[in-house]
């Protein structure tokens, strides 16, 4: 498990203070005297005076803020990177309108998972989400060779057209 806000973290070194806090109880209060009332005269005194938050109590608060300091740390769980390519690699390319801000980082990310598989010697196949400029779709791109398949990478570029078609 990793933290994407590590950083957030330092605010565990609060819960000593806030058990602290939580743990001090208000000072008593004063009692004042209203003579002219007579109402509040006849009342009866009840104390109702908390020696201490209960401990279970005290413990589900800390709870609910360490949980809400890991929550706001934004832990990921995941296998990280994976260690083996696969044999065969299909990759379904959404390459319409919507793509053109990230796509640079797309085809270095195409790129680097094609070549992973082609330097196990696998084959990769690439499937495109929008249709041809005839409304046809286009073949299915499949190699073994890295050259063919970065040059491949390279040309593709967004077009209009949506995803949904393609399924």
């Amino acid at each position: 498990m990793s933290f994407l806000s590590p950083w957030l973290l330092l605010a565990l070194l609060a819960l000593p203070l806030i058990w602290w806090l939580v743990k001090a109880v208000p000072p008593q209060p004063r009692l004042h005297n209203f003579s002219s009332l007579l109402l509040l005269r006849r009342l009866t005194q009840h104390k109702q005076n908390a020696a201490h938050t209960p401990l279970w109590l005290l413990l589900l608060r800390l709870l609910a803020v360490t949980s809400l300091i890991l929550g706001f740390s934004n832990p990921v769980w995941g296998p990280g990177e994976q260690k083996t390519a696969p044999k065969n690699l299909i990759i379904i390319i959404d390459n319409d309108w919507a793509a053109m801000s990230q796509w640079h980082e797309r085809q270095i990310a195409f790129t680097r998972l094609g070549l992973k598989t082609l330097e196990k010697g696998g084959t990769v196949r690439v499937l495109l989400s929008t249709r041809l400029k005839n409304n046809q779709w286009p073949d299915i791109f499949q190699t073994s060779d890295p050259k063919q398949f970065k040059d491949y990478i390279a040309e593709l570029a967004p077009h209009p057209g949506n995803l949904i078609d393609i399924i």
